[in-house]
């Protein structure tokens, strides 16, 4: 065999051929539309999960609000930002609470991750809400 002929063949057998680096990439491919929409649920599920960590730390400082003041902040329906003020005057929460989908404190413009109190005055409990993405669906209600 020539020196030609061996060059050429060492040159050949290193790399991928073309059909080899395309079926590669239609596999990478394939792969990725199976994965990239479950990464959209993921991302939505743990701000969900942050809406709810919310709400429990709403109510463990509405519990301490009532060890001080033996009742519960009155309001029926009412938006957390106001219910959050409340107890920062009253000395039962000391944090700002963000919202997980906005990144900024509750307001009452929220798109998603609503959450609601109410004040049930005759027999002196309450109820927390909270909503999901886009405010669509109730992801935990507390009775207290």
């Amino acid at each position: 065999m020539n020196t030609h002929a061996i060059i050429l063949e060492q040159y050949r057998k290193k790399g991928f051929t073309l059909i080899e680096l395309i079926l590669c990439l239609s596999i990478i491919g394939l792969m990725m539309s199976f994965i990239a929409p479950n990464f959209g649920n993921v991302l939505s599920n743990s701000k969900e999960q942050g809406v709810k960590a919310a709400l429990r730390t709403i109510q463990i400082s509405l519990e301490n609000y009532y060890l001080s003041n033996e009742t519960y902040p009155l309001g029926t329906d009412v938006h957390v930002s106001s219910i959050i003020e409340e107890l920062k005057t009253a000395g039962a929460i000391s944090k700002e609470i963000k919202n997980p989908f906005s990144g900024e404190a509750f307001s009452d413009t929220d798109t998603s991750g609503l959450i609601t109190y109410s004040f049930v005055k005759n027999n002196q409990s309450y109820i927390l809400e909270a909503k999901g993405i886009n405010n669509e669906s109730t992801i935990l209600r507390v009775e207290q």
